[in-house]
């Protein structure tokens, strides 16, 4: 209820949609009271997939999406712009400001309004279908039992697909199986792959902003399998990726102009929009497609990926992918963060390398391979990811960066 008052004296007019944990009613009808208490104005989209906000957000300022997409004991809200994009560090910095301020409420008569709004999965669907193109592929599709349901299925129907869905119910109440898109919460969807030759399987979280994939044979591909398969195919000319990204991944881009981002997926609408990016994805899942909206959206990547299966064989495709040897390691530190950092920041510097990004620490691209040094002020710990395209060339990238880091942090405690 604060975080609707907050929102309702900084923004007039909210859309706001829901998943279907039952948590999430209660949850909506307490942000409505907070916002209309406010004075501002409410349009209830319902039961919506966040991907689709965008298409009924017109007369809105912003949207919140609740539910948690990958929890089904407890519950979340997300905060977006009308375009789709996750509400950027300065937003959030105004939301969490107005939380902590005296609210005075206007009087009962300026007490704001709720309303129905309709059409947004359809305008949505349409747009996807446009986008896409034609399907020609079996695919089993896995909804989660929750508000992907009212879409994603009728979607992939019209691409064209030949489609078997399962947990394609609508009850958050008693969903068939855990929202998270970890390989053991999708071991039904890969049974009936298995049982169904020439099929590839598609799973969707609870509210359609994450894909999860299995090739032909009823294997699990990880993120990064699933984002360089379609980074190929896309060909995008400008792309953000996380500083995390995989050389599968890059290699897939080497003609495309990369704009590196900070891991996870909160900044990757943004900096798609800003940049004026072809499309952006990371290492969880997530994708963003600016020919459809800068939301996070799982629907139109899986979309996409059944139209790949038809033109080709997602398993050969996956087994033409190079191997390369990834590494992690971590270093604790205790002391001034700042100049462990401007130490690291010199050495890295003192390279020779092929490019570098500072989106979140340093990531050093060179010839056959990367590493990542990023540090954590919470638990005082510096991260080191390295990946080679041999195991020694990925063991030799380690050693540069973890020599960096001990005699970055051995300096410091001197």
């Amino acid at each position: 209820m604060e975080v609707g008052k907050t929102v309702g004296m900084q923004y007039n007019n909210v859309l706001i949609s829901r998943n279907l944990r039952p948590s999430s009613a209660l949850a909506f009808y307490a942000v409505c009271a907070g916002i209309t208490a406010a004075g501002g104005n409410v349009r209830d989209a319902g039961m919506m997939i966040a991907p689709a906000m965008p298409f009924a957000s017109k007369g809105s300022e912003c949207c919140i999406m609740i539910g948690s997409p990958d929890k089904t004991d407890e519950n979340s809200m997300f905060l977006s712009n009308i375009d789709g994009s996750l509400f950027n560090e300065s937003q959030m910095r105004a939301v969490y400001s107005g939380l902590e301020a005296e609210k005075e409420l206007p009087p009962y008569s300026n007490v704001g309004r709720i309303r129905k709004v309709t059409g947004g999965l359809e305008k949505y669907r349409s747009k996807v279908i446009e986008y896409v193109g034609n399907v020609d592929c079996r695919v089993v599709m896995d909804c989660a039992s929750d508000c992907t349901c009212f879409v994603a299925p009728r979607l992939m129907s019209d691409l064209g697909a030949d489609l078997t869905s399962i947990n394609s119910h609508p009850d958050g109440r008693s969903p068939g199986r855990p929202p998270a898109l970890e390989e053991q919460n999708l071991k039904s969807l890969s049974k009936f792959v298995r049982a169904s030759p020439g099929s590839i399987g598609i799973a969707f979280n609870s509210n359609g902003t994450r894909l999860a994939v299995f090739d032909e044979e009823g294997n699990y591909l990880n993120s990064g399998t699933a984002l360089a398969i379609l980074m190929s195919n896309m060909k995008p000319g400008k792309v953000a990726l996380p500083v995390d990204a995989s050389l599968a991944v890059t290699d897939a881009l080497q003609s495309s102009e990369i704009t590196w981002t900070r891991r996870g997926h909160r900044s990757l609408g943004e900096t798609v929009r800003t940049g004026g990016l072809d499309m952006g994805g990371n290492m969880n899942g997530y994708f963003v497609f600016p020919g459809i909206s800068y939301s996070l959206d799982g629907i139109t990547a899986g979309a996409l990926m059944a139209r790949i299966a038809g033109e080709t064989n997602l398993s050969q495709l996956v087994s033409g992918l190079a191997p390369s040897f990834k590494s992690d390691f971590s270093v604790p530190y205790h002391g001034d963060m700042n100049e462990i950092s401007k130490s690291i920041h010199d050495q890295v510097a003192a390279l020779e390398y092929d490019s570098m990004s500072e989106a979140e620490g340093w990531r050093v691209n060179m010839e056959s391979g990367w590493f990542l040094i990023r540090l954590s002020e919470k638990d005082e710990t510096v991260y080191i990811t390295a990946e080679g395209k041999d195991k020694m060339y990925g063991a030799s990238l380690m050693g540069i960066a973890t020599d960096i880091v001990k005699s970055s942090v051995k300096k410091l405690s001197a």
